[in-house]
Order: structure tokens, then C-alpha cells, then sequence
């Protein structure tokens, strides 16, 4: 429905600078996406995410401290050109509710070639313990969403022929191996059923081909 030529996104449960949209697109120049630092605000504590004020071109050599940055994990704090995600159909995948947000980008990032980061914090990032942040990943989520993540890094493979995808893939593998293991405690109490689930983990093609192909500390 957005008809702007270019497209932000804020959380209900967050709050933006007054001068947010200002400051972003005045930083524009002649980049595909604008990104700002931002605050990560729980009921007892405040995190900044510090950005340096600079525009970079997407290389082999930058590309994963852009990915691994937390600012290019979430679709917040940025403008996005509307024409770039018409035209290559970047939408957010319903099939997951977890993770979704970061595909998002990474796709969007697969189209770009110029970022511009500013170290201006201008978006507040609330965690209220209620929003989708937090819900449970389900199981069957596990291999369907590293499939995505899996698909998207082999992409950047292909575009920077330099790339090496492993070591953002282990991480990404680990994050959400974790995050599963954490959450299996809160859909059962019983035993069984969650030695069950681990061992599902531990036998997916993703933990597999992380253990046989990369060397893990």
C-alpha cells in the first residue's frame, strides 16, 4: 500500500527521534539504504548499537561485518527504496514468525550495493516481554528457516565471488540451534518429548553439515 519512493518500518511497541525521518533520508546521497543507530531498551536497561557515520560499498570483504552487525539483522532504523523491493518482489515470508525480519534485509542487501550507516541513535527499541520477539520457535520452523538462510548467504556467494558464506552460516546455525533448545522448555515439561526434539535437532541436515564441514570451536 506504501506509494512513497521510499519505505520505513517501526514496531507498535518502539519509538523513533522526531528528527528520525529526517535525519535518514537527509543522509540518503546516492545510497540504496540508510541505516542508523539504534537503542535496545529492556524495563531495566539501555544498549546502543554504535554505528560509524560513513557510506560503504558491498564487497567480499565487508559483506559479513554488514551481516553479523545487529543494525542489518532488522528491518528498523533504515529507509528502504520502494522501487528496489517492487521490482524484485522482497516481501516478508509468513511461514515463519521468527527470523522473517532478517531474511527481509538479507534479501533486500542481495540488490544494493551502497549502505550508508550514521552514528545518530534514532530509534528506540523497546522489549515489553509481549511483542512477537518473543514467541516460542516451533520446531518445525528449525529446517525451513535455516533452508532460507541457507538459500539467501548462497546467493551472496554467487554475486561476490570472494565470499566465503561459512562463517556467518555457523553462527546462524548456533543462534537459532540455542534459541530452540531454550524455547523447547517452555512448550514441554516432559522429558521424553524434549529429548525427542533434540535429537530431531541434532540429526538436522543444517547441525550435520556444520559439524563435518567447518571446524567449530
Amino acid at each position: 500500500n506504501a506509494k512513497g519512493e521510499w519505505i520505513t518500518f517501526v514496531d507498535s511497541d518502539d519509538y523513533i527521534s522526531e528528527d528520525y525521518l529526517l535525519k535518514l533520508y537527509s543522509n540518503l546521497d546516492t545510497s540504496d539504504l540508510v541505516v542508523s543507530a539504534y537503542v535496545y531498551e529492556t524495563s531495566d536497561k539501555k544498549v546502543i548499537e554504535k554505528l560509524s557515520n560513513k557510506t560503504v560499498i558491498i564487497t567480499s570483504n565487508n559483506l559479513n561485518d554488514i551481516l553479523m552487525k545487529g543494525a542489518f539483522m532488522t528491518p528498523i532504523c533504515k529507509l528502504f527504496s520502494r522501487d528496489i523491493i517492487i521490482k524484485n518482489n522482497i516481501k516478508f515470508d509468513d511461514n515463519i514468525h521468527s527470523g522473517e525480519d532478517t531474511l527481509f534485509v538479507y534479501t533486500y542487501l542481495y540488490y544494493v550495493t551502497n549502505v550508508t550507516m550514521i552514528e545518530n541513535v534514532l530509534y528506540h527499541y523497546c522489549i515489553t516481554g509481549s511483542g512477537l520477539s518473543t514467541k516460542v520457535l516451533k520446531l518445525n520452523e528449525y529446517n525451513y528457516m535455516l533452508d532460507s538462510f541457507y538459500e539467501r548467504l548462497k546467493y551472496f556467494e554467487e554475486k561476490y565471488v570472494d565470499y566465503d558464506m561459512s562463517l556467518r552460516y555457523v553462527y546462524i546455525v548456533l543462534e537459532i540451534f540455542l534459541k530452540l533448545i531454550n524455547n523447547s522448555n517452555s512448550y514441554s515439561r516432559n522429558f521424553f518429548v524434549r529429548k525427542k526434539t533434540y535429537k530431531k535437532i541434532l540429526e538436522s541436515k543444517h547441525f550435520n553439515y556444520l559439524l563435518k564441514d567447518h571446524k567449530v570451536l
